[in-house]
């Protein structure tokens, strides 16, 4: 039988672009996990500004998200292999299962909301386009058959 342990999900994402880690996040000196992808746009952001401001490479640094504190770029990338191994052992859980997940939750309020406001614009679409073909038909009788036609048409609904 497997045991089941209920984790904090919360060091599993990271504090960027807060995704569930899907491989081994990177760890920086001050001891915060990343994923890859955020801290290699954070050096890309760090590299740019130093070339413009004539930083040497060997200078350039980076801060830590989450707590500020600096690194050097040219430092050995480290894998957090601990959170690799414990996302590997929930199994695909992914972060539209997470029910937990405060930001999941919200883009799903969002979803219904935006989602009612479709069906309410291709209701009120569905309106419009009833008066345009009505009015459009209305003026094709007028063209061909004139006002009086058209008055004389509309006594019967009456």
């Amino acid at each position: 039988m497997t045991e089941q342990i209920r984790v904090d999900a919360a060091p599993l994402h990271c504090s960027v672009c807060y995704n569930l880690f899907s491989t081994a996040p990177e760890v920086l000196p001050c001891g915060h996990s990343h994923c890859p992808q955020c801290l290699s746009g954070i050096e890309n952001i760090a590299i740019r500004n130093a070339v413009d401001n004539g930083v040497a490479l060997n200078q350039i640094s980076i801060e830590c998200p989450l707590c500020r504190s600096r690194c050097l770029l040219n430092r050995q990338r480290v894998k957090n292999y601990a959170i690799e191994a414990i996302i590997a052992s929930m199994g695909t859980v992914t972060n539209e299962q997470d029910p937990n997940n405060e930001i999941i939750a919200a883009k799903n309020i969002l979803i219904k909301q935006l989602e009612k406001n479709e069906r309410e614009m291709k209701r009120r679409f569905s309106e419009q386009e009833i008066r345009i073909e009505k009015a459009f038909f209305f003026g094709v009788l007028t063209t061909y058959f004139g006002v009086g036609f058209i008055t004389w048409l509309l006594s019967f609904s009456t």
